[in-house]
């Protein structure tokens, strides 16, 4: 163990300097990484929504590729909209299975 500090020790400068370079580069595109992702992840929220009527239930999902599904409710055994605590003025997820 004593050797192997001892090899780390003896690291040129300009080595623990890239290191350095390296790690706070990687912790800065990360930092730019969290307004994104959190854009990309309430937009998705935002433009996911389903309606149920008294036929049918209707789900579209997707940002860039929008997939929206139709159900009428002779195909679907079980439907089930929970919330949470925190989701009480907003909806819910959705379950379905269909037949």
């Amino acid at each position: 163990m004593t050797a192997y500090l001892l090899r780390l020790s003896r690291v040129p400068p300009s080595v623990s300097k890239f290191v350095l370079f390296g790690k706070l580069f990687v912790v800065g595109v990360l930092i730019l990484a969290l307004p994104y992702s959190y854009l990309l992840q309430r937009l998705n929220y935002e433009l996911s929504w389903y309606i149920v009527t008294d036929r049918s239930l209707r789900i579209r999902i997707g940002i860039w590729s929008v997939e929206e599904i139709t159900m009428t409710f002779d195909n679907i055994q079980n439907l089930r909209i929970t919330a949470g605590p925190l989701q009480c003025w907003r909806r819910g997820p959705l379950d379905a299975n269909r037949r």
